[in-house]
């Protein structure tokens, strides 16, 4: 009998594979592990990506604003240059007048530049013809010669105790206080001055 006993004995060690195979994970458990990390990875991918195409975005938007700003400095014209100045601003006449307002303001006719047509006729301020009264305004008689530049006979009534100058383009004819300036050179002016009438 002892030796069946023993030979008995052998089938006790078999009995322990089982327990081997429960701590190994069941395929179905690995696959569904591997496929949530792919998940997670293919998302976290995705995501990345966005975050690269709207970074790709806002930069592109950047450089048209940026590209649409240069072109728009390089098309804005300069500034235009200021208009020049009319005849009427440079010869600083604040009203223009006819003969009758002109022979009103000096007790007679005007004195005129013979040969030579006038522009306009008005009235400027005292002050801005040297020896005038600065009180009372100066008839002005404005021209321009074949050159274009702008010649002025200034012309006031000489009041008791008003001193005119008398120079070679300033002096005085009865009660009248004549002068003749502008544009023109000095000698262009006193070779007019004898056609004053």
């Amino acid at each position: 009998r002892q030796p069946e006993a023993e030979a008995a004995a052998p089938a006790g060690p078999p009995a322990a594979a089982p327990r081997n195979e429960e701590r190994q994970a069941s395929p179905e458990r690995v696959d569904a592990a591997t496929q949530e990390d792919i998940r997670a990875e293919a998302t976290e991918a995705l995501e990345e990506l966005d975050r690269q195409r709207r970074r790709d975005r806002a930069a592109a938007a950047t450089a048209a604003i940026d590209q649409s700003r240069r072109d728009e400095a390089v098309a804005e014209p300069a500034p235009a240059p200021p208009p020049p100045r009319t005849l009427e601003q440079r010869s600083g006449v604040y009203l223009r007048i006819g003969l009758d307002e002109a022979a009103r303001q000096l007790g007679r006719p005007v004195h005129v530049i013979e040969g030579l047509n006038s522009e306009f006729m008005g009235l400027t301020q005292g002050r801005q013809s040297p020896g005038a009264d600065g009180a009372r305004p100066v008839v002005r008689v404005v021209y321009r010669d074949s050159q274009g530049r702008m010649i002025l006979l200034d012309q006031q009534r000489i009041r008791p105790g008003q001193n005119w100058p008398s120079s070679g383009t300033q002096w005085t004819v009865g009660e009248i206080g004549l002068r003749l300036h502008g544009d023109a050179p000095a000698a262009v002016l006193q070779n007019l001055r004898p056609r004053v009438r």
